[in-house]
């Protein structure tokens, strides 16, 4: 499913639903969770596989992501936090996602298959309610909004999500957070694919329209669970069809965020969480792989175990 393949992309967008909150910060002792350590020449860099969208039952959170946190002094995203309230960036995010250009909408842009298929798929759909223009929401955007309203039907939600979990707490502990990349340039990725490349993305997304509650479900499980290999199986279910996808989504943005994370590693005595969507740490040409081939130790960490009484 090509929602599925978006999910660790969810962050994009957001702020087209992002609602203030706050969660008390207490750690699940049972699982162990997708966190790596990579070892610097005086310091640690951690690797927080983040869900960009959670519930209330996915709290309190895997160890591992509490002591990871706790021994940090700098708390790393994929962008920076500081800015997702801020009005010019919404609106930013609304221009990029819809047409604004004379005579261009879904419409022109999608082969007449793939836009009557749209048409079918959405009627009643609650998207209509939220936008009623749907029309002129640019491809890559309507799929993942399309996955993410699926998921806030369940009750995951952004503000729910690792990344601003962290965020709230990094600026209550006066932490310093920052981000591998600008908004600027993660909205600009999906719009990067020609027609074709579109047309399959949107035809896709409406064949598995449905389907992405149990998906998530499974994904959160092994997530929890720190099954880095089962994570690693399910996001990369069907990218072999989407290899333009994954190129541009995960791959490219793997080695980019190489080159900032290695100077992290030569930090003095101080310590860094980087918390990225749990896809970029798992599998083929992942940052770990990454940084592994650069002769790196990285280890997944788990949970410490119960001292042994005295006798």
């Amino acid at each position: 499913m090509l929602t599925k393949r978006l999910l660790p992309l969810t962050g994009l967008l957001s702020l087209f639903a992002l609602i203030a909150g706050s969660i008390q910060s207490r750690a699940a002792e049972d699982h162990p969770g997708c966190v790596w350590e990579v070892a610097g020449k005086a310091n640690t860099v951690y690797l927080a596989g983040s869900m960009h969208l959670l519930t209330e039952k996915d709290y309190p959170l895997p160890q591992p992501y509490d002591d990871a946190y706790k021994k940090s002094e700098k708390i790393w995203f994929e962008a920076p936090p500081d800015k997702i309230n801020d009005p010019a960036i919404a609106l930013q995010v609304m221009q990029m996602a819809m047409y604004t250009e004379p005579g261009q909408s879904l419409k022109t842009e999608l082969s007449p298959e793939t836009y009557q298929a749209l048409v079918k798929g959405l009627q009643g759909h609650q998207l209509f309610a939220l936008m009623p223009d749907v029309d002129k929401i640019r491809p890559g955007f309507l799929a993942i909004m399309l996955g993410q309203l699926e998921l806030m039907e369940m009750g995951a939600r952004p503000d729910l999500g690792l990344d601003m979990h962290l965020y709230q707490r990094a600026v209550a502990d006066r932490k310093e957070t920052g981000g591998l990349e600008t908004w600027d340039f993660q909205m600009k990725l999906l719009n990067q694919f020609n027609k074709e490349e579109n047309d399959k993305m949107v035809r896709y997304t409406l064949d598995n329209l449905g389907k992405t509650k149990e998906f998530f479900e499974k994904l959160v499980e092994r997530w929890k669970k720190g099954d880095a290999e089962g994570v690693a199986a399910a996001m990369n279910e069907g990218l072999e069809d989407f290899p333009e996808l994954a190129e541009v989504l995960l791959i490219d943005r793997n080695r980019s965020w190489i080159e900032k994370i290695e100077p992290m590693l030569s930090e003095e005595d101080k310590d860094v969480m980087v918390v990225v969507g749990t896809g970029h740490l798992v599998g083929k040409d992942s940052v770990i792989e990454l940084l592994e081939k650069k002769g790196y130790t990285v280890r997944q960490l788990r949970i410490a175990a119960e001292p042994v009484p005295a006798q």
